[in-house]
């Protein structure tokens, strides 16, 4: 009966299995099934994570080129500012020129205005002359002779 527990064992069990080298097969599949199955997994997760960097470089793209486009308009906001004051600081000079002006046409009419006084001053001083001749041609007339000559030298 042992052969034929042997005959039987030898059909049953394969003779790989007994010495061992069924072990070692099936854990080499099983490396290579795990390395084959890691691969993929990994090149999934590449595929996963390959638009994502992509999505997230336009988004850094668009951000990129928003902020240029932010930094531009507050340089034209800027340069407007500077021009509205260029402006300011030009309206302010030319209300200095026309105060200026004005100032210069106020001071001529004054001195207008003082030569006429001076003018009629000098007229007024004709008439009190005049006026005080015939007074003193009664009273004295040497002395309205010196008067009148006086009043002739001053007024030339």
């Amino acid at each position: 009966m042992s052969g034929n527990y042997n005959s039987t064992e030898q059909q049953i069990i394969p003779s790989s299995f007994k010495t061992g080298s069924c072990l070692c097969m099936s854990n080499e599949r099983m490396l290579e099934n795990s390395k084959i199955e890691l691969l993929l997994a990994v090149s999934f997760l590449f595929l996963a994570s390959v638009p994502c960097v992509i999505v997230t470089l336009l988004h850094l793209k668009l951000l990129t080129t928003s902020l240029q486009h932010i930094k531009k308009e507050k340089e034209k906001e800027k340069e407007k500012e500077k021009e509205k004051k260029k402006e300011k600081e030009k309206e302010k000079e030319k209300e200095k020129e026309k105060k200026k002006e004005e100032e210069e046409e106020e001071e001529e009419e004054e001195k207008k205005k003082k030569k006429k006084k001076k003018k009629k001053k000098k007229k007024k001083k004709k008439t009190t002359f005049l006026f005080v001749w015939p007074l003193t041609e009664f009273l004295m007339f040497p002395l309205s002779i010196c008067i009148v000559y006086k009043y002739t030298l001053f007024s030339t």
